[in-house]
């Protein structure tokens, strides 16, 4: 399989690089790394539209959204502006979202007319923090400034519903979850308007019962379940979404590790999740360790619950990224260590790429 990844530099200078590498599912060997330079800013985060071409998120300032052609790496189309730094991008249907940390914003284009709809965040942190900073100073409560000053949307999933298309939106500023109707914007043949802006209510906003410095960053679903992964406070939230409604209901909030992280001096903790084919166990990155690790949970497939069953070396440092990239493959993106990708289950399976690695994923 050819594998594509992402870099960012997290720095005024981008990388402006992708890289492939061939990766034989028989021998578990890396072959060799090619670097694809163009005028890709950074090329934080990727995802492919319906017809097979790439979406890249240029996290950048000002950021754009990028659509090339995955065999080529041409852009097939202008790129679009959106606000700064998108470091998350997902393409369902006609819709590109991506997600703008510094802006707090998520951001839905319509790939055909390229009109774009901001959905500001804003207000999502100031109803988080409001109470909290005038009633309470307990360290559970005390903002992480470095992290935590404005709205920053992390990730978002498109989730089907029975008869209704939701976006779930992971909020690590204001420590929130929430979730969106987009069936009609999915269903409209025009463009999105812009004059008036339409705006978009939150069904549901959920903030774990950790309180608002857990810090969501990013989500897994799978059927009616949400897993979220709170970088700040190193928990994972299990919750429930109404297929019918989109209505959230928190089932349980868990250390990941067995000790008590919470009130660690330093943010950078939970990374990544995925969940392996079956759906059966759910893998969580965790950075502030040196190495970085992983958590393996053992999903119970009738009740969703989650059972930590592992805890392992991810194979370098700063583990940002993991992702299952289909036939059983799941990789590991350590940020740091010069950039190492790690096959997760194979020891010494391993690639160096020389640059922040922050995404990995199989070319359609």
């Amino acid at each position: 399989m050819l594998l594509l990844l992402g870099t960012n530099s997290f720095s005024p200078k981008p990388t402006n690089a992708i890289f492939t590498v061939e990766f034989d599912e028989k021998s578990h060997e890396f072959g060799a790394l090619k670097k694809i330079e163009g005028d890709f800013g950074n090329p934080g985060w990727m995802t492919f539209s319906a017809d097979g071409s790439l979406i890249v998120a240029d996290e950048s300032a000002p950021g754009r959204i990028l659509t090339l052609k995955a065999s080529t790496f041409e852009p097939l189309s202008a790129a679009v502006g959106v606000s700064d730094h998108p470091c998350h991008v997902v393409a369902h249907g006609k819709l590109v979202i991506s997600t703008s940390y510094t802006g707090g914003t998520v951001n839905i284009t319509n790939s055909v007319t390229g009109s774009t709809l901001l959905i500001d965040h804003s207000s999502m942190y100031a109803d988080s923090w409001s109470s909290q900073q005038s009633s309470s100073s307990s360290s559970s409560s005390t903002i992480y400034q470095d992290r935590q000053e404005s709205s920053h949307p992390h990730q978002t999933v498109v989730i089907e519903g029975e008869t209704k298309t939701f976006l779930l939106v992971s909020d690590l500023g204001a420590s929130t979850i929430s979730t969106y109707d987009i069936t009609a914007l999915l269903l409209s043949s025009s463009a999105i308007a812009t004059t008036p802006a339409p705006t978009l209510t939150p069904i549901s906003t959920l903030m774990p019962s950790t309180g608002p410095t857990s810090g969501c960053r990013h989500s897994l679903n799978i059927l009616e379940d949400v897993y979220t992964v709170n970088e700040l406070n190193d928990t994972i939230t299990h919750s429930k979404i109404s297929l019918a409604t989109g209505e959230l209901t928190e089932v349980s909030t868990a250390n990941l590790l067995a000790e008590d992280l919470i009130t660690r001096a330093h943010h950078g903790g939970a990374g990544g999740i995925c969940s392996n084919d079956d759906d059966n166990l759910v893998y969580v990155t965790v950075r502030h360790t040196s190495p970085g690790g992983v958590v393996a949970f053992k999903r119970d497939q009738s009740s969703g619950g989650l059972e930590r069953v592992s805890v392992a070396e991810s194979g370098g440092d700063v583990p940002r990224f993991i992702g299952n990239v289909g036939g059983g493959n799941i990789f590991i993106c350590n940020q740091g260590s010069g950039g190492k990708v790690v096959k997760v289950g194979q020891d010494g399976v391993s690639l160096d790429v020389g640059e922040m690695v922050t995404w990995v994923g199989q070319r359609r």
